[in-house]
């Protein structure tokens, strides 16, 4: 047996070979771990499928024509009412009934109404008729629950009209022409753990609506929006999911006073994830507006401006086109803490929209091959103050100014990193930000001196160590820009790839092997 066989069958040979591997078991680990950390969530590639209601037996029953409180009182054969009298403590129940509305105009229709009632359990369907076809109306009624009902196969699967204090809680809505669930003039509803899923529109709030509570709802796969909001405002809409609508998941349209979106899923939407349309005073929080075709939020004008919205802590990323996108007349808006990562053209695109404060923001082209440029500011922006932003590994430029017309903004305490194909050392040829306009500011004033931006390429020298590079950083374009006060330590933390945290453990496992080779 040679001398390498036998010390490999040495006891400190085998200690030192269950050590590295421990080592290597631990580093691969680890590796798995910043995988599954930086891996997106699996409703980003897999959203969930709809709601398949249970198979039920029902009692067929002829379609049911309710009007005004007395009506509750007529025979079973023409109410469907099971049980109740009508108070909160004893609802009028109507429960565990198919109707076939045959081409009419609806399956149950309550109307002027304010006492307690239950609608559950109940399978209404063919209300096809173009003008009226409803699985269930409501229309000027008060104090309606409608719960685990399939309204399916109708023009609309529930219509509610100058209505309050209505309950829609886990209805199969699918499958209709128009709307999955509607409501015109009607406010203090709660719409919750509904599907609303293969219509034209999923759920759709229409004139004069004010303060709905949307929670929990799955509109996807419409033909036109998941969740339209265009009535006054005030409504809140939250943990719903908004997959793969023709149009957008959740369109804000013209609202008056303004709505609040927070934890929705509006991912891979044919348009837009959030779409605002001429709405101001919206609070858009905390949103997952992933893969859609064109950008995960849009605030734009239409017949009226989309001002004074605030956008905070939105993942914007991996898009066709842009993370966030400002078109004309967006103004005084607040947006930050927003992650607009790998997408393909803009990370942010800012056009004739001033006063907006935009902070906080991560633009980073992490895959290298999507994101040309981290912030596109077009025609007649002014007066925008961008600072803290991250903006990395972008194709083309960190943040690009475009025109003469954009003038008075001020850029400051960003971070720059390998954009336009920057390396460490600075290139001419490969300048991280361009400045077409007039009067841009990229760094603030002050005494001793103010602050700029860093630049991965510009970071020394900085003799008298006050954290300024003695030297400012020249910005291309025709602007004859440049940061005068650029900064030697980044506001933003570089992330280190997983591959070189994958080498640390590797070697460090080395060392230690290492340093137990020599104690034995």
């Amino acid at each position: 047996m040679s001398e390498i066989d036998r010390n490999l069958k040495g006891p400190g040979n085998h200690f030192r070979g269950r050590l590295l591997a421990t080592l290597i078991a631990s580093a691969i680990v680890a590796s798995l771990m910043m995988t599954m950390l930086i891996a997106p969530a699996p409703s980003e590639d897999n959203p969930p499928a709809p709601n398949v209601p249970a198979r039920i037996s029902y009692t067929t029953h002829a379609p049911i024509n309710i009007n005004q409180d007395s009506g509750f009182t007529f025979s079973n054969s023409s109410t469907g009412i099971g049980t109740g009298s009508g108070t909160e403590s004893d609802p009028y129940v109507i429960s565990g009934w198919e109707i076939d509305a045959a081409g009419g105009g609806y399956a149950i229709v309550i109307q002027g109404s304010n006492v307690f009632f239950r609608i559950t359990g109940c399978y209404l369907h063919g209300a096809t008729n173009p003008s009226s076809g409803n699985g269930i109306w409501l229309n000027n009624v008060r104090n309606g629950t409608l719960i685990d009902n399939s309204c399916s196969g109708n023009e609309c699967g529930i219509d509610v009209e100058y209505s309050s204090n209505i309950t829609i809680v886990n209805c199969t809505c699918t499958n209709n022409n128009y709307f999955g669930i509607f409501l015109k003039s009607s406010f203090n509803n709660i719409i919750a753990g509904n599907d609303c899923s293969g219509n034209k529109n999923g759920l759709d709030l229409g004139y004069q609506c004010e303060n709905n509570t949307i929670s929990g709802n799955n509109c996807s796969f419409n033909t036109w929006d998941g969740i339209t909001l265009a009535g006054s405002g005030n409504d809140t809409a939250f943990d719903n999911d908004c997959f793969e609508n023709s149009q957008s998941g959740i369109h804000i349209y013209r609202v008056d006073y303004g709505e609040t979106l927070f934890n929705n899923s509006c991912i891979k939407n044919g348009w837009n994830g959030i779409c605002v349309d001429g709405s101001s005073s919206n609070d858009i929080i905390g949103n997952d507006c992933l893969g859609n075709w064109m950008s995960g939020i849009l605030l734009e004008y239409y017949f009226e401006p989309c001002n004074s919205n605030v956008l905070l802590n939105n993942n914007c990323s991996n898009l066709n086109e842009n993370g966030i996108s400002l078109s004309p007349f967006c103004n005084y808006s607040i947006i930050s803490n927003n992650h607009c990562d790998d997408n393909k053209i803009f990370g942010f695109y800012i056009n004739a929209s001033s006063y907006n404060t935009i902070e906080n923001n991560t633009c980073n082209n992490k895959d290298r091959y999507q994101e040309d440029v981290g912030m596109l500011i077009y025609q007649d922006s002014r007066y925008n103050n961008i600072s803290n932003n991250f903006f990395a590994n972008n194709t083309l430029q960190g943040i690009h100014i475009s025109t003469s017309t954009v003038t008075n903004n001020r850029i400051w305490n960003n971070t720059f990193y390998h954009n336009n194909g920057a390396v460490d050392i600075y290139d001419p040829d490969h300048v991280q930000a361009v400045d077409h306009g007039i009067n841009n500011w990229w760094n603030t004033s002050g005494t001793p001196h103010g602050y700029g931006n860093w630049w991965s390429d510009w970071r020394a020298p900085d003799d008298n160590w006050d954290g300024i590079v003695d030297n400012p950083y020249n910005i291309s374009g025709t602007a004859g820009a440049n940061d005068s006060y650029p900064q030697t330590i980044p506001g933003t933390p570089i992330p280190e790839p997983p591959i070189l945290i994958l080498a640390g453990i590797m070697v460090l496992a080395f060392v230690m092997i290492g340093m137990t080779r020599r104690k034995l």
